[in-house]
């Protein structure tokens, strides 16, 4: 803490009635400070706790010659000033109060407007999910019934080749004692004509 004492030597013909002398003091620490000076004409005083709360004061002379002194307070509650100087309010007229009373009354009816309004959309809201839910409903029951018709096309077209010729050739052939002969000609290619090797398919052309 820094402290400064002067003797008041020159004082001016009007000053502050709580003026004893020049005064500076300041202390500061991690996340608090405090301070204050006095002047003849003018004196200020502040500090902050670690919880952030402010209180200080000041006080000053008007250039018409007269005093003012305020105390605030800064906090949670936001920031308040107390002092003899602070302007007071006028009184509302009849005209004034009247039309008061008309903006609150107007503006309480346009609320309930905007609750019933409210209400209402979520009412078709609800009437509209509803309607979708049937909707969708209906949309699966007619996808099951495009799966079963197309399971039942399958099972026909399975019957239908059963009873092509193809297939009793081949239900002839399982049941001839060549068959297993039949299966390795198929599997080895036993008995074909060999194919001549193309030398010339992988050869590039001069001209190309």
């Amino acid at each position: 803490m820094r402290q400064i004492d002067l003797e008041y030597s020159s004082a001016p013909s009007q000053h502050l009635s709580s003026f004893t002398g020049y005064r500076l003091e300041n202390t500061f620490r991690p996340g608090e400070y405090s301070f204050l000076y006095s002047l003849p004409t003018s004196s200020r005083s502040e500090k902050r706790t670690a919880s952030g709360e402010v209180t200080g004061e000041y006080a000053f002379v008007a250039p018409e010659g007269e005093e003012y002194q305020f105390r605030y307070k800064a906090d949670e509650e936001g920031f308040r000033v107390e002092s003899n100087a602070l302007p007071v309010p006028p009184e509302d007229t009849d005209e004034v109060k009247k039309a008061k009373e008309e903006f609150f009354a107007a503006y309480q009816r346009a609320l309930e407007l905007v609750g019933s309004d409210e209400e209402s959309s979520q009412e078709s809201s609800e009437e509209t999910y509803g309607f979708e839910d049937e909707s969708s409903e209906e949309e699966d029951e007619g996808e099951d019934s495009e799966e079963e018709e197309e399971e039942e096309e399958k099972e026909e077209g399975e019957e239908e080749v059963e009873g092509s010729p193809k297939k009793a050739e081949e239900e002839e052939e399982k049941e001839s004692p060549l068959a297993p002969f039949q299966n390795l000609v198929r599997q080895t290619g036993f008995g074909r004509r060999p194919r001549r090797p193309n030398l010339y398919k992988n050869r590039r052309s001069p001209f190309s």
